[in-house]
């Protein structure tokens, strides 16, 4: 008999009162490597609270994120989400790693937390011993963020299929080539049946047992060998170059589709950047309806140029925003494009997913407790195969203007960015008594036209940005500054004070663990304010924890002891920035709720 308390509450809110109300859970992870390891690390650790993972399912965004099967009806089962920043009130707990999530429920236990890949997080911070090895961690998180040029990692080392063993290297050095095989073939054959779950449901938390598993599982299934993928990979690398569809302009590979991709192991993201290999970025224009840039993760500075890649996508969008707002997008469309991959047993759009997605943006919606709204809602919960004509034609005088569609599935960084959502733009607008969308015909794509102008707009935005004199001069004095750019401080209440800026995820995630100093204060930089949640987990002095909203202390935690407990307790708060200082700073120098601080680094 398994007990179900033999670990304390670590990470995941209230997962002890879980354990006791669900024996049973199942996990769905994103479909990629970072999905599947998340998946296995999650399996872990509830394991080790007495749940006993039964199943695991793929969620993919776009129309696969509503086909996905449903949970299981029974009340001892447990859904998780992991790696997926489309929540959904199906799911019970939902741990994720992207800077933003949408559709997540108050009542959720969740963990999310900026790092480079959400294995980080669950393997690392939510489970009270670590999961995975932490060399498998730092391998899974540097493909899972592309980044690729600090580990001198090449084009040709992230497309290999064929694992050879380097006598002169060291056995780390072999490990992360056996890793970046793991995950280039878990890409090839990801869309097999039954071949993501069954890593999950069978491998242990380590990339040398998940690579066992995919060689073994693949020879049974007698999958494509590593050899003919690799001859494939070739062919389609031969028939890319020179392609009309995929050119250099001023260092900026501008590529419209991927060409032939039906030979297994043919196609791989990165054949541009192994073509080009001086290139700086890359804008590529998918006809499903997206368009995608990217540094070059192989170039030592992926940031090149001093260009926002993320910024540029929302001046881009700017251009085009008259015509996208003029534009309804009816809930008839949403419902059937995103429900095109729908079976009996998936789980749907539903309104609770329209809400989430697109909330007061909504045009003509009815009120939830009227009578029409009522009836709006529960076609909405219906599949799209069994509503009627009549219920059509209502959904026909509800919906969301094409800027607010594609700017809530849009969104990036600094070195990758996304503007999607096209593929709902003029759509179904043909009369339904000539056979158009009605009948579930999927031909109707002048999308496409708005999907190549954005395209062409990004690579002139980007032109002008990297071949503006003015910009240079800017890097040049930006790198000055940077060099002779005095210390960071916060002026709190016009008094300044030293503080250390942790920027980057893994500085977040370090804190002040392990150290038994601080001068000054360490500034938590976050940029968007939402409940936040601080623990004292392996630290050795106490501090205070001062919430910052919109430049004011929102609320202190005053002298928190250092904890080396697993069940260490949570300081919560809402902020855009929080600062820690060593224990009793607060009341010393008469800090208090209400006070104004501004930052200077």
């Amino acid at each position: 008999m398994k007990n179900k308390r033999i670990l304390k509450e670590s990470g995941i809110r209230d997962i002890k009162a879980l354990a006791d109300r669900y024996p049973k859970a199942e996990i769905y992870f994103h479909q990629d490597l970072d999905g599947v390891v998340s998946a296995i690390a999650m399996k872990e650790y509830l394991q080790k609270y007495g749940i006993d993972v039964i199943d695991s399912h793929v969620i993919q965004y776009g129309d696969q994120e509503f086909s996905v099967k449903k949970p299981s009806a029974r009340g001892d089962v447990m859904p998780v989400l992991v790696d997926f920043a489309h929540g959904k009130p199906i799911f019970t707990i939902h741990t994720d790693h992207h800077d933003t999530q949408t559709g997540v429920e108050d009542e959720t236990s969740t963990q999310f937390r900026g790092a480079r890949s959400n294995v980080e997080t669950i393997s690392q911070i939510v489970s009270p011993s670590a999961i995975f090895p932490s060399e498998d961690v730092m391998m899974i998180s540097t493909v899972d963020s592309a980044d690729y040029a600090d580990k001198n990692i090449t084009p040709d080392d992230v497309m290999n299929y064929i694992y050879k063993f380097d006598r002169d290297g060291t056995l780390p050095e072999n490990k992360w080539i056996l890793g970046l095989l793991a995950n280039k073939l878990l890409l090839a054959y990801k869309n097999k049946p039954g071949f993501l779950n069954y890593l999950v449901m069978n491998s242990s938390p380590s990339l040398v047992n998940i690579f066992q598993n995919i060689n073994s599982f693949a020879q049974k299934m007698g999958y494509a060998t590593p050899e003919e993928m690799a001859k494939n990979q070739e062919k389609y690398i031969e028939s890319q170059k020179g392609s009309e569809n995929l050119k250099l302009e001023d260092n900026i590979i501008v590529q419209y589709g991927g060409g032939a991709l039906f030979k297994p192991g043919s196609y791989d993201r990165y054949t541009p950047f192994k073509i080009y290999p001086e290139a700086d970025f890359l804008v590529i224009a998918w006809p499903m309806g997206l368009v995608q840039a990217s540094c070059n993760p192989f170039k030592t500075e992926r940031a090149l140029k001093g260009v926002n890649l993320g910024e540029i996508a929302k001046e881009v969008l700017l251009q085009f925003e008259s015509e996208l707002k003029n534009y309804i997008v009816p809930l008839s469309v949403i419902k059937r494009v995103s429900e095109s991959k729908v079976k009996d047993e998936s789980i749907g759009f539903k309104t609770s997913d329209l809400y989430a997605l697109y909330g007061d943006k909504l045009v003509g919606m009815p009120t939830e407790k009227s009578n029409y709204g009522k009836i709006i809602r529960s076609i909405l919960d219906t599949p799209w195969p069994r509503l009627s004509e009549k219920q059509k034609l209502l959904l026909d005088r509800i919906g969301v203007t094409a800027w607010d569609v594609i700017d809530s599935n849009s969104g990036g960084h600094k070195c990758i960015t996304n503007i999607s959502g096209l593929n709902f733009f003029k759509r179904g607008k043909r009369d339904p008594k000539k056979g158009g969308y009605r009948g579930g015909q999927d031909s109707d794509t002048p999308y496409v036209d708005l999907v190549k102008r954005i395209q062409s707009s990004f690579v002139k935005k980007l032109k002008e940005k990297i071949n503006t004199p003015q910009l240079a001069e800017c890097s040049l004095l930006g790198l000055l500054n940077e060099m002779v750019k005095p210390s960071p401080t916060a002026l709190i209440n016009d008094t300044p004070i030293n503080i250390e800026v942790m920027s980057t995820p893994q500085q977040q995630m370090q804190g002040m663990i392990g150290r038994d100093s601080l001068e000054g204060g360490m500034l938590f930089p976050y940029g968007e304010s939402k409940q936040r949640d601080f623990h004292m987990r392996n630290c050795k002095i106490p501090l205070d924890i001062v919430f910052i909203d919109n430049e004011k202390i929102n609320k202190i935690h005053h002298n928190c002891p250092a904890c080396q407990e697993e069940d260490c307790p949570t300081y919560s708060g809402v902020g855009d920035n929080i600062i820690e200082f060593t224990g009793g700073y607060c009341k010393n120098n008469n800090l208090n709720v209400g006070d104004r601080i501004d930052f200077k680094y």
